[in-house]
């Protein structure tokens, strides 16, 4: 016997069924912003950097001192300024002071010392005797007017001596100190009198002091 056929071979089985399409793959997510770098900040200020001192400038050598000149003697100071004289309230009347002092010690113009009481007295109330222009005036400095005569230095009493030819001719010139000449105050004899004009003397200017003349009244 022949063999038996070859059972036929067993139906390949179906081809697998392809498998199912895989999902896509997830979208990949978005990529992230790059991480933002902090706002850059300005650089720190630096405070002001001080200005270096200029290196102080080379001494110089010293300088020897000058000689010293010689001794001389010290300088004259100049002469203090004039003060004027401290003031003084005004002297009473008929007195005055003399130059740098506030003592009302003399009599003023027009007055005279008055022995008797020590105080100035008016000359006006003396006729024939001029003091107007004097100061400190005594008895013995009082001047006698033309035309008047008086016997001495002591006396303020005067006398009007003879006036001729309406009074343009006296015997008596006055107008002199009479302690100017002290042999003036004889009242008679051969000097001329102080008051008296030349050639006249004595009482009253009315003695002829020369020989050979005499007063023709």
């Amino acid at each position: 016997p022949s063999p038996p056929p070859p059972s036929p071979p067993p139906p390949s089985p179906p081809p697998p069924s392809p498998p199912p399409p895989s999902p896509p793959p997830p979208s990949p997510p978005p990529p992230l912003p790059p991480p933002s770098s902090p706002p850059s900040l300005p650089p720190p200020s630096l405070p002001p950097s001080k200005p270096q001192p200029s290196p102080p400038p080379p001494t110089p050598p010293p300088v020897p001192p000058p000689p010293s000149p010689p001794p001389s003697s010290p300088p004259r100071l100049p002469p203090p300024p004039w003060q004027p004289p401290p003031f003084s309230p005004p002297c009473p009347s008929g007195t005055s002071s003399r130059a740098g002092t506030t003592i009302c010690d003399t009599c003023s113009g027009g007055f005279y010392l008055e022995p008797a009481t020590g105080k100035c007295e008016s000359c006006e109330d003396l006729a024939g005797i001029d003091c107007a222009d004097q100061t400190g005036t005594t008895i013995a400095s009082m001047e006698s007017r033309r035309g008047y005569w008086r016997a001495s230095v002591l006396s303020k009493t005067t006398y009007a001596c003879q006036m001729r030819d309406g009074n343009r001719w006296t015997p008596c010139s006055g107008s002199r100190y009479i302690s100017q000449d002290p042999a003036g105050r004889r009242l008679a004899g051969d000097e001329q009198g102080a008051l008296c004009a030349d050639g006249y003397g004595g009482p009253k200017c009315e003695v002829c002091t020369e020989d050979q003349y005499y007063f023709a009244e």
